[in-house]
């Protein structure tokens, strides 16, 4: 007997809702498709727990006739498409036919309507695919959609949702993206009756992001408009201030359709080389308005895949509407007010080292680092540091290879026995944690050199090392904070001006979850209104100069963990940390701030890798390099 059968109505439309409806925010997103669809000027999305038990969305839309309600759940069924010929054109946002059945299939439907020419609505309820009631009702022009209790039937797909807040996160994000593209529509967001998100429909892309993002994103974009081979590429690129450590407010539609793509992501990144630090991503929103014919939009059921006839053309529209609008406009971050001049003398090198442990090394706390030229003397009880100069780049290298020993000439003999001489009684290298145990160890390295502002370079007796100072520093960052935090300690900057930050309803409720873990390691956050927090405190390892950058980056890593357990969410956080505090790549340091740098490192148990398990140096032998140049 055979094995093959036909599988039922119902299997068929759950397996169909695994790739359709993957959670709330995907039902959210094919009703409002929907909508639009039917041309409405106005759409509304309410929820309650995260939209997994009701999720509410209505319009002001064309309607559904009365024929077609009981057909519009039926698999396949479209009023978008005739024929396979129409999908070499799709003008309409959805035409699969699937997601209505979809929905239905794996939740309590009930959807009420009325078309302009008709004096009474129509009212159909729909449970597991089956129809349950259908009847005329009283109803405002357009549709309303109710889904309740999402995968009541599939608790396997069930058990994969995330926190209620993080859903309607998703959520918010869906919205955010129709009511960013549809400018001219009307939207409003509504979570547990508090409204989140409203915007007026006028038009204005500009206001449209005030009201999603707030002021601070707004006013730091500017629009642009773009046209080449048939190709219309419009939206609005932000300064370097608007920059986050991933693509999240990188954002690109094709002809209204939220998609992603390769080539748009990559002509963007390229439009802003030399203009923002790597590793930052402005806010972008890049659509592409093109034929129809000349892209394919029926990759995926979740239609966000597109392939273009020409990927070319795309990405030089792409790369030179974007390229003109950063350098064509004044891109310089806008300054809420100017900073009260200080007393103080003002230094170049930032405050890298401002609150190192208490201590040999807090000498630094409090103060900044001199900058180069300046002389420096310790605090380090019954001894002295030399005076020094931090020596120029040397010429013709393009300061991409910096001296930095101390000139001999300005050290006493009992110094330059410290510095350079290598000491016999003990063996053990730069990197073995045995050495912490000597007390007040007399170094046996010398510091010869920095390449490319980036590899300092040590030798220790017959052997030299190539450390990367931002590895490193992220090491020493990395342990401190997971100490603080296992003793409990909470050594805070107070802020003289504390720093206020508007964030989005979902990055706000996911800070508020996380209040404790930001308590741990320093911050001090009150709520300060609406959908802000005022920062009174960091925690002392991190520079004052970018709160709002790190704090950024700390959402975002608790926002790609938010499904760890405890325990690994507070070893994300202090590595996202650690990282954003650490020094840079390319960030000139002087002799002495690369001292104590390796004073810290020398301490580790572990100071081979960073917290992301990339070397922090590498070594060479006197012998290996001879044997390079065929000495031996």
């Amino acid at each position: 007997m055979g094995k093959i059968v036909v599988l039922d109505e119902l299997t068929s439309n759950q397996i169909a809702a695994g790739e359709v409806v993957e959670r709330p925010s995907s039902v959210a997103k094919e009703m409002i498709e929907n909508s639009l669809d039917a041309g409405a000027t106005s759409v509304t999305v309410e929820i309650l727990n995260g939209g997994i038990s009701y999720l509410k969305i209505s319009d002001n839309g064309s309607g559904i006739a009365k024929d077609d309600m009981e057909l519009a759940f039926e698999r396949h069924a479209t009023s978008k498409i005739r024929s396979a010929s129409d999908l070499n054109s799709i003008s309409s946002f959805g035409f699969r036919g699937e997601a209505l059945a979809s929905v239905a299939s794996v939740a309590e439907v009930e959807v009420t309507t009325r078309q302009a020419e008709s004096d009474v609505g129509n009212r159909l309820v729909i449970k597991g695919g089956k129809i349950l009631e259908q009847t005329e009702a009283a109803s405002n022009k357009g549709t309303t959609m109710v889904v309740r209790n999402l995968f009541y039937n599939t608790p396997a797909r069930y058990k994969f949702l995330k926190k209620d807040y993080t859903e309607a996160g998703y959520i918010e994000d869906v919205v955010s993206k129709m009511a960013l593209i549809h400018s001219d529509i009307a939207f409003k967001y509504i979570n547990s009756k508090k409204v989140i998100l409203q915007t007026n429909g006028d038009g204005n892309i500009i206001n449209s992001i005030y009201s999603i993002y707030g002021k601070d994103i707004a006013r730091n974009v500017i629009p642009f408009s773009f046209e080449m081979e048939n190709v219309k590429v419009t939206g609005v690129a932000g300064n370097a201030s608007t920059g986050r450590s991933n693509r999240t407010n990188q954002i690109f539609f094709v002809n209204g359709r939220y998609i992603k793509n390769k080539t748009i992501s990559t002509a963007v990144e390229n439009a802003y080389q030399t203009i923002v630090p790597e590793g930052k991503f402005p806010f972008v929103v890049v659509n592409v308005e093109m034929s129809n014919e000349l892209v394919d939009v029926n990759v995926h059921p979740a239609k966000t895949e597109v392939r273009f006839s020409d990927e070319s053309v795309i990405y030089r529209a792409v790369y030179n509407a974007v390229r003109g609008a950063v350098l064509e406009r004044d891109l310089v971050p806008e300054m809420e007010k100017p900073e009260e001049e200080s007393e103080l003398p003002k230094h170049d090198v930032k405050e890298l080292f401002q609150s190192l442990p208490k201590g040999e090394t807090n000498r630094f706390a409090g103060s900044s680092i001199p900058r180069s030229g300046s002389s420096f003397s310790s605090a380090k009880s019954g001894s002295s540091y030399p005076s020094f100069s931090s020596p120029k780049s040397s010429s013709g290298m393009k300061d991409s290879y910096r001296l930095v020993n101390i000139p001999t000439a300005s050290i006493p003999v009992q110094e330059k026995k410290e510095i350079y001489q290598p000491i016999k009684e003990r063996n053990e290298s730069i990197f073995n944690s045995e050495a912490v145990s000597v007390p007040n160890p007399v170094k046996d390295y010398k510091i010869i050199g920095v390449v490319f502002s980036t590899y300092i370079i040590l030798q220790q007796r017959d052997d030299f090392y190539i450390i990367d100072q931002h590895a490193a520093h992220e090491r020493v960052m990395y342990e401190r904070l997971v100490k603080k935090v296992r003793e409990k300690q909470k050594n805070k900057q107070i802020l003289m001006i504390p720093e206020v930050i508007e964030l989005k309803k979902n990055e706000f409720d996911l800070v508020s979850a996380n209040l404790d873990l930001f308590d741990k390691t320093g911050f001090e956050l009150e709520e300060f209104g609406g959908n802000s927090f005022k920062i009174s405190a960091v925690p002392s390892e991190i520079s004052t100069s970018d709160i709002k950058g790190i704090f950024f980056d700390l959402i975002d890593s608790l926002s790609r963990e938010s499904g760890v357990v405890e325990n690994d969410k507070v070893e994300y956080f202090i590595f996202t940390m650690a990282c954003k505090a650490a020094v840079k790549a390319n960030m000139n340091l002087d002799y002495r701030e690369i001292e104590v740098l390796i004073d810290e490192m020398m301490k580790l148990n572990n100071p081979f890798t960073c917290p992301h398990g990339r070397p922090t140096a590498i070594r060479m032998s006197k012998a290996e390099l001879e044997k390079k140049f065929k000495r031996s």
